[in-house]
This record gives C-alpha cells, sequence and structure tokens, in this order.
C-alpha cells in the first residue's frame, strides 16, 4: 500500500497544479468537457489519435507519456526501496509487468466496446 501511494502522490499533485494553472491560461473553448473533467494536462502521444475515429490507437498512445513514465519509475523504485530482499531488476520487472498487463486490458476494453472512448 505504502508504493502505491508513494508512485501515486506526486504525479497526482503535479498532475492537479499543471491543470489548475491552464484552467486560468486556456479558453473556456478550448476544454473538452468529458475528457477535461479529470485532467488539462495532456503529456501523452493519446493528442495524436481521434478516440472517435482511433479509439484503440487512442487508449494504446495514451499510455505512453511523462507522467505515466515517471509514474512507472516511481512504482519500480518503491519496490525496491520498500521490500526487503527486492532488486532493482525485480522492482523493473514487476512494475513493466503491471504497466503491460494494464495497457493490454484496457486495449481489449476498447477493441471489444469501442463507443466508450471519445
Amino acid at each position: 500500500m505504502s508504493v502505491a501511494v508513494y508512485a501515486w502522490l506526486a504525479p497526482a499533485i503535479i498532475t492537479r497544479v499543471i491543470s489548475f494553472i491552464l484552467l486560468y491560461i486556456k479558453s473556456v473553448d478550448d476544454i473538452h468537457p468529458l475528457r477535461g473533467q479529470e485532467t488539462l494536462v495532456q503529456d501523452n502521444l493519446g493528442i495524436m489519435f481521434a478516440p472517435k475515429d482511433h479509439p484503440v490507437l487512442f487508449v494504446a498512445a495514451s499510455f505512453i507519456g511523462v507522467l505515466s513514465f515517471y509514474k512507472l519509475w516511481l512504482v519500480a523504485k518503491g519496490l525496491h526501496e520498500g521490500g526487503q530482499k527486492v532488486s532493482s531488476n525485480t522492482g523493473w520487472g514487476v512494475a513493466v509487468t503491471l504497466w503491460v498487463l494494464g495497457l493490454l486490458l484496457l486495449v481489449g476494453l476498447t477493441a471489444i466496446f469501442p463507443s466508450f472512448v471519445g
């Protein structure tokens, strides 16, 4: 639990601070009513695809971003530091495996239910 909170806290704070700043900088017309509800930060490659036209590519590209890689690094570092006999390679292996499984799960669900994205 402490590793999950350790990995979640810093990216969440960074995202909220940047979203708060962007809220005052962006025009109201530029904010998407659905995707802009949680965050205004677009730090991933999902901006390259239209969710309505390519939902699977949009979801897959949304996993590749600065804050998602930072969170992946924090998970690997937290597993290494939080476990008593966990090596750095084991921490990275578990973190990358969970990241890939999450990616495959969401891409699979998007392929089955493409109308939920967009």
